[in-house]
């Protein structure tokens, strides 16, 4: 969800202002991939500068992406950026699914983990429309993150088998508006065995330079020293053929 640069820690906060502002899992503007609306009046943090019309944003402990419209840029940062107190209960005698996506249709294929009668350990991020899993009752599921047994599970249920959730109560702090954020320049990438061999003395970097040479030096050494003995060698070879040649031409030319 991110494309691999580091920015340092400066932190930027946007607010919400409208209703239904849907928060997405990649920057495309699809149903398909809206996970929730987010709650008037509250924040998100900005993650990285604005890409093609989408902010990378944190809300609570999920990142997402938002179009850059329907964001307030502030100065400071919130109190309360994030509702609290968003528990709420499953209350369907033979439990209920969390599932991958606002569906019942898609049966097995989308469930992630059965939560149980009457289980509490859920959070509420924020409502959708999603499909009427029970005629005449409303298409409403909640995203939300399940906790057991140390596990966190993130995922979509039917809202009409949940009670218990607390109105979220509006963010009234007042704080100012401002233009679009400033993002720090990318850290750059340093070198670690770079930086280590430059804390090292001068006389203690020669040494390391020359014992990592010296191998290399070596190897030339030996690829061509015997080249050269060769071709000495021949070339003595070669002249004493000629001379015993042209010494049998003399004597066959005495003989006549």
């Amino acid at each position: 969800m991110t494309n691999g640069k580091v920015y340092a820690k400066t932190i930027n906060y946007a607010r919400i202002t409208k209703s239904n502002v849907p928060i997405y899992s990649q920057p495309i503007l699809s149903n398909d991939y809206a996970m929730f609306y987010i709650e008037p009046s509250y924040f998100v943090e900005l993650l990285e500068p604005e890409s093609k019309g989408f902010y990378h944003v944190r809300y609570m402990d999920t990142e997402g992406y938002i179009k850059s419209e329907n964001l307030i840029f502030i100065s400071g940062t919130p109190n309360n950026p994030f509702p609290t107190n968003t528990n709420f209960r499953v209350f369907a005698p033979s439990g209920l699914h969390l599932r991958s996506s606002p569906q019942e249709s898609q049966g097995p294929y989308n469930i992630i983990t059965t939560i149980p009668f009457l289980e509490t350990n859920l959070i509420y991020y924020g409502k959708i429309f999603g499909e009427e899993a029970i005629s005449n009752k409303g298409d409403i599921w909640y995203y939300c993150k399940y906790i057991t047994n140390e596990e966190e599970h993130y995922g979509f249920v039917y809202s009409i088998f949940c009670d218990m959730l607390k109105e979220i109560p509006p963010n009234t702090e007042q704080l100012d508006i401002t233009d679009a954020p400033i993002f720090d320049e990318p850290l750059k990438e340093t070198n670690i065995n770079n930086d280590k061999l430059s804390t090292l003395s001068r006389p203690a970097q020669i040494i390391i330079i020359a014992l990592v040479c010296l191998p290399c030096l070596l190897i030339v050494y030996l690829l061509f020293k015997p080249t050269k003995i060769t071709t000495i060698e021949s070339r003595k070879k070669k002249k004493k053929i000629k001379k015993l040649r042209k010494s049998d031409y003399y004597e066959f030319d005495d003989y006549n």
